[in-house]
Parts: structure tokens; sequence; C-alpha cells
């Protein structure tokens, strides 16, 4: 499926935003955008879903917003913890050059081998990507 306008342009604006506090070194302020992101993610992908009302149509039309945020954040998440993020990229199953910023804007259909047979792994209940340092206080 396509991206949707709204989620392309708000995934560019996100980026535009990291960038420019990266480069400022506002780093306090790249965590303020991805949290938004992330939250923004989640409540999409939400409200999609329920007002999609079993129509298998907007289902998929969530799921391909979904991923595309997903795969924004995950990019933008890769300085700031990449071994997490390389996990997760293993679990999509998606090629390392995904973590290129010359493909920022690209889909997730550009990192797999084939658009329409691709199936990440399976998602365990409470599988968490992203672990504590062991330097952190549990």
């Amino acid at each position: 499926g396509e991206v949707s306008e709204k989620v392309l342009n708000d995934c560019t604006m996100s980026i535009l935003k990291y960038e420019k506090f990266m480069y400022e070194h506002k780093f306090h302020m790249t965590t303020y955008e991805l949290d938004t992101l992330i939250r923004n993610l989640n409540k999409n992908l939400s409200k999609q879903i329920t007002e999609a009302n079993g129509d298998k149509e907007l289902i998929k039309q969530a799921v391909v917003d979904g991923l595309h945020m997903a795969k924004t954040a995950l990019v933008l998440l890769h300085p700031i913890c990449p071994s997490s993020c390389e996990s997760l990229a293993e679990f999509l199953k998606v090629d390392k050059s995904i973590f290129n910023w010359d493909k920022i804007d690209s889909t997730i259909y550009e990192f797999v081998e084939d658009k329409d047979n691709h199936r990440p792994n399976t998602l365990e209940p409470k599988q968490d990507f992203f672990k504590k340092h062991p330097s952190q206080l549990v």
C-alpha cells in the first residue's frame, strides 16, 4: 500500500525538526520530538483501526501508515540506541541500509527483498527491543 500523504508530511516534519535540533545541539528537544512521533504513531494507529470498524482496506492503510511512522522513529532513534534499533531491524527483516540518512524519506518497502510477500518475525508478548544498559539501575 501507499503511505498516506498526511503521514508522509508528519514524518517529514519530524525528520526536519530532529535534524535542526541535532544541528543546534538541543538533544533534549530531539528527545521530545521522538516522543511526539512515537506517541502519534500509537494514537494514529489506534484511531485508524477503531475507525476502520472491520474494513480490511482501512485496516491495511492503518498498518501501512503505522509501519512508515515506526520506520521513521527507528531511524531517528538509531544514533541514540544503535544496538536496540539494529535488533529491531533484524526482527522486521529489513536491510541495514535503512539507517542510511540519505534514504530517510524512503518507505520501508525499499529495505525489504520482496515487498509483496514480506513478513517480519512473530512478535512475542512483552518482547522488548530496547534493553537497559547494564550501568542503569533496575
